[in-house]
């Protein structure tokens, strides 16, 4: 006897028998034993209209590949390499019409150094005659420590001859599972690359019903949770969430507070040239000149119940892009089937704000969800710098969509002597010639910029540039435009045009090497060239 599958095998290592009674068409079969690059298995049975006796013992090695072939649909791991060990030994009793199962099963995965230690045990068994169905009890473990436990009920009625297996339609199937405590560290191996967690995870979940629409009971709690990421965020938080409702529309209820924390800010991700074939690097329009339709298949929303309260006492900093921020506050998260809205407020405790060259430290900051259909939270912001005795302040107010920005001082200024001030130190009647005819044409150029996000994001999706900055100058320094287009995720190839000197230009390339280390090399007409190697750190 053999059997291939896919190129793996199993053959007989020795002589068996199977056997039939002619009076009573009973079947036998004895000292079956295949071996080969699938493991082994052994096998003994007797089949007759009185009775059923069957015993198998089994040592397979059978990659996820041939599973994956058999069944697409079976919810496996999608890589290659990846090979489930399994031993155990299964017994059949009863009779063809009235069979009795048992069985036990321990599973590992090879060819994955992430799940070489990951084992699971299976215990299973089914007796119609007791109303009991079948059943199933597993448990997870991660090393020596227990990740899960589970137990699954399905009452029906099932035979072999004639075959056939129905569900109960009365009485309630169960699935029960029971998760901790874990130490969230050891999951780190299985989350995204750059992301870390640590703490203590507790979770149960159950599922009961008697058609496709199942009760949903569970709860999940986390204590001294902390998720780390590669850019510098890390957050410190804990909880509790509770899980009801059914499969079709599930609620979800619950407490959550950040105890602190850094959030970056990341940066607009570029969109990469091609390593193949030929690279455009601006372009200001669709392809041919047409607009690109989005073919992005729409998703249904999803129907839930949500009632979930979001605490930060405060130490929680926003960071990035010259902004450094405390955040408080509490907001609520609900949902009525798919209807989401944010109650609440966040509380700019302290922080300080990068912009035109000038430190601004926070005054006063509130941002206010009203619960609105649309997330478009209220904004009531002030923050202020001091030169030479007076203080400037900028102000944002309104929907976060469409903010009112306005410029203000002490004493009282004009916007003009406000912008003039920030830029040179001064106000308009202390500029002499050069600086007040440079005042006029940069006024609305320096204007622009209170909204230079927006902006900059428009002209980049305009031009299909990653990166566009205007510089205006200090002092003896030129004004300058630079546009910038990612080559790849650490190369950036920028061109910066010296508005002030039409002939002179820089062509860069920055390569970056660690999250702290960075190589810039400059080649310009009617400048210096160079290069350089930057360290920088955050703190």
């Amino acid at each position: 006897l053999d059997v291939d599958v896919l190129g793996e095998t199993l053959a007989a290592t020795r002589p068996f028998s199977v056997s039939q009674n002619p009076a009573d068409g009973a079947v036998s079969l004895s000292s079956l034993d295949l071996a080969g690059s699938l493991g082994s298995l052994q096998a003994d049975g007797h089949l007759a209209p009185t009775g059923l006796a069957f015993a198998t013992d089994l040592d397979l090695r059978i990659p996820l590949e041939i599973v994956a072939t058999l069944a697409p649909t079976a919810p496996l791991p999608r890589r290659d390499g990846l090979v489930a060990d399994c031993v155990g030994a299964v017994t059949v009793s009863g009779t063809t019409a009235d069979p009795r199962i048992n069985g036990d099963l321990a599973m590992t995965l090879g060819g994955d150094d992430q799940l070489d230690d990951l084992v699971g045990a299976f215990r299973f068994g089914a007796d119609p005659s007791a109303g009991g169905g079948v059943f199933a009890d597993l448990a997870l473990d991660l090393g020596p420590a227990r990740l899960v436990t589970g137990r699954v009920d399905v009452p029906a009625m099932f035979s072999l001859d004639p075959p056939g297996f129905v569900p109960s339609t009365v009485d309630s199937y169960r699935i029960a599972l029971d998760a901790g405590p874990i130490d969230a560290a050891d999951l780190s191996r299985f989350l995204p690359p750059g992301l870390d967690v640590g703490g203590r995870l507790t979770t149960e979940a159950g599922l009961a019903g008697v058609d496709e629409v199942a009760v949903l009971t569970g709860s999940f709690d986390a204590s001294d949770l902390r998720l780390e990421l590669d850019d510098g965020t890390w957050l410190d938080m804990g909880g509790a969430l509770a899980f009801g409702g059914t499969t079709r529309r599930p609620s979800v209820t619950g407490e959550w507070t950040i105890e602190g924390g850094v959030i970056v800010l990341p940066d607009v991700p570029p969109v990469l040239l091609p390593i193949e074939g030929e690279a455009l690097l601006l372009q200001t329009g669709g392809v041919n000149g047409t607009a690109q339709r989005d073919t992005t298949p729409s998703v249904e929303p999803l129907a839930m119940d949500l009632d979930m309260t979001v605490t930060s006492p405060g130490n929680l900093w926003l960071r990035g892009r010259g902004l450094a921020i405390e955040l408080a506050g509490e907001l609520r998260a609900t949902q009525q089937g798919t209807e989401p809205a944010v109650v609440g407020a966040l509380q700019a405790v302290a922080g300080t704000l990068k912009f035109m060259g000038r430190n601004f430290e926070v005054e006063r900051g509130n941002v206010t969800f009203y619960g609105d259909m649309e997330t478009d939270p209220v904004l009531d912001l002030e923050l202020a710098t001091a030169i030479e005795g007076a203080v400037y302040r900028i102000a944002v107010t309104g929907p976060a969509l469409t903010p009112d920005l306005a410029l203000g001082s002490d004493p009282d200024m004009s916007e003009g002597d406000i912008i003039a001030s920030l830029i040179f130190g001064k106000p308009l009647d202390q500029l002499d010639e050069g600086q007040e005819n440079l005042m006029k044409e940069r006024t609305a150029q320096v204007l622009a910029s209170l909204g230079a996000v927006e902006l900059s994001d428009r002209m980049s999706s305009a031009l299909g540039a990653d990166l566009i900055s205007y510089d205006q100058g200090d002092g003896d320094d030129t004004s300058s435009l630079m546009i910038g287009k990612y080559l790849s995720p650490r190369a950036l190839l920028k061109y910066e045009q010296l508005l002030d000197r039409r002939n002179a230009f820089f062509v860069r390339l920055d390569y970056t090497l660690s999250r702290a280390l960075r190589i810039e090399t400059s080649v310009g007409q009617g400048t210096e060239s160079g290069v350089e190697l930057k360290w920088a750190r955050d703190y």
